[in-house]
């Protein structure tokens, strides 16, 4: 199997609530919450563990509030390895309206200087090689610039690693330059890529051929409850989730990644890959925090799950 590294270079404290209805400038009351300590990668991370995969966790992370985070890695059988740095962990609110619509409010967190930032890049390029997955997910900390993702994804390559890679904005425009194996946009994402406004599949397809042919081996967009669709090598595919009853769309992003991935330690093919990202992710949506369903109730939404050629 398959070493999976899932580095996380700007973790959170997600402080998620769930209300009726957002009234900007008026009292608002939370009908239920959670807090979680989470990011891009450690969510991944926490996906693939339930699944059943040995996964080691880096990054950075604040030294002032890292409690919550070293029980989590604890729970879950994580291997730490994150570097602490000075300061805070950023803390993020979500208010998770009935209709589905999000509301985020992302506080600032640590700074984290050239030296640490000089020591991950060079613990990672020593952890890689033709066995090792790297996960590279979420958004850059203050102090680290858009090509740093870049430059570490070479770096990976050129080990014989396999690079996944999910950001957004500058470090989206600068990564997907180095060619990773994989990325994930969603439709936002891709539309500050391009510069247009994608809000359908039909209309992101081009990019993502785009995409593939400037050197990422799988382009997989994103779409909510439209479902996602993959380039790749292997053809084109859609897939298509069924419809459920959708809670709050926060970690559905990682999931499909975290199911991708799981496919590509299992050797599935890609449209069966898909498949499985595209359920786990769609029973995300319909329950609250980032987690493994039971397999009888995955097995249910991975049944209604359509893939075909697109």
């Amino acid at each position: 199997m398959q070493r999976v590294i899932a580095v996380t270079l700007n973790p959170a404290i997600d402080l998620t609530g769930n209300i009726d209805e957002l009234h900007p400038g008026e009292l608002n009351l939370v009908n239920d919450f959670s807090r979680h300590c989470a990011g891009k990668g450690i969510n991944v991370a926490r996906i693939l563990a339930d699944l059943g995969a040995d996964v080691t966790v880096t990054g950075f992370l604040g030294n002032n509030n890292q409690m919550g985070f070293e029980s989590l890695f604890e729970q879950k059988g994580l291997k730490d390895q994150f570097l602490r740095v000075d300061g805070r962990t950023r803390v993020n609110i979500k208010l998770a309206e009935s209709n589905t619509r999000t509301t985020e409010i992302n506080f600032p967190g640590f700074h984290v200087d050239t030296a640490i930032q000089q020591r991950l890049f060079d613990q990672l390029r020593h952890q890689a090689g033709p066995d090792s997955l790297f996960i590279l997910s979420g958004s850059l900390p203050q102090g680290v610039e858009p090509w740093f993702y870049a430059e570490l994804i070479r770096a990976l390559r050129a080990k014989g690693a396999t690079v996944y890679f999910d950001s957004s904005s500058a470090a989206l425009t600068e990564g997907v330059k180095a060619g990773p194996h994989l990325i994930k946009p969603n439709l936002k994402e891709l539309s500050h890529w391009c510069g247009k406004e994608i809000t359908t599949l039909e209309q992101a397809l081009p990019f993502a051929h785009q995409l593939h042919q400037n050197g990422v081996a799988q382009v997989v967009i994103s779409a909510s409850c439209q479902g996602a669709i993959t380039v790749s090598g292997q053809g084109v595919f859609r897939s298509t989730p069924p419809k459920v009853n959708v809670v709050s769309e926060v970690g559905a992003g990682d999931t499909l990644v975290a199911g991708l991935a799981w496919a590509a330690i299992k050797g599935w093919d890609i449209a069966q890959g898909l498949r499985f990202a595209t359920a786990l992710a769609s029973w995300t949506v319909s329950d609250h925090g980032v987690h493994v369903p039971s397999m009888e109730a995955l097995d249910y939404v991975l049944n209604n799950t359509q893939v075909e050629s697109f």
